[in-house]
């Protein structure tokens, strides 16, 4: 009888089981680095407590607990001034969206990739 190997189909499971994880890894890391960019055109308070870099961790943003994904980022009435960079458009898991009572500026980006969003609240930006 032939002799069976397995290091093949092994080495398959595995780069099939890495590449089912990997939109998912790269998906946290850009979310982060919108966030990082949002962070940096607002220039928020140090009371806002945005100083881990993990998005996940600031207050008023909020995070799907299973694949750390930005899904609420709530920070309206922080007295924020600046304008939304256009990279928040490449954020595609946020419900919800609060910008209200800030002095906010310039064009609001696209959204159109927030396929989940159920609510915005910008007024008097």
């Amino acid at each position: 009888m032939g002799e069976t190997h397995l290091g093949f189909p092994l080495m398959l499971s595995f780069v099939i089981i890495f590449l089912g994880f990997s939109p998912s890894i790269h998906s946290q890391s850009s979310d982060a680095s919108v966030m990082q960019d949002l962070k940096k055109a607002l220039n928020p308070p140090s009371s806002l407590g945005w100083d881990d870099p993990d998005p996940c961790q600031w207050k008023n943003v909020e995070c799907s607990k299973n694949d750390n994904r930005v899904n609420r980022i709530q920070i309206g009435n922080q007295g924020l001034t600046g304008s939304l960079p256009d990279s928040l458009s490449k954020l595609n898991a946020p419900q919800f969206l609060e910008l209200q009572n800030n002095h906010l500026t310039g064009p609001l980006p696209s959204l159109n990739g927030f396929g989940s969003l159920q609510g915005i609240f910008a007024g008097m930006l």
